[in-house]
């Protein structure tokens, strides 16, 4: 049982859905990334990912400060 020296019990998110709705948002931006003809598409395109990953990396984040362990 020693992984029980390393477990954390996280507390579930706040808000859930909102985290679901960021993983499906970068979900579908890296399918359109696949999908872009054009340079300047995929910049934006990349722009637009990074910053969801920023707001899912604060939300996990956030998450974690509450935890136990």
């Amino acid at each position: 049982m020693k992984f029980v020296e390393y477990a954390k019990i996280l507390k579930f998110p706040d808000k859930p859905e909102e985290v679901k709705d960021l993983l499906s948002l970068e979900e579908y931006l890296l399918d359109a990334l696949t999908k872009e003809e054009t340079f300047s598409e995929r910049v934006e395109t990349r722009k637009q990912l990074k910053s969801v990953r920023e707001a899912i990396r604060g939300h996990i984040k956030e998450e974690h400060k509450n935890s136990i362990g």
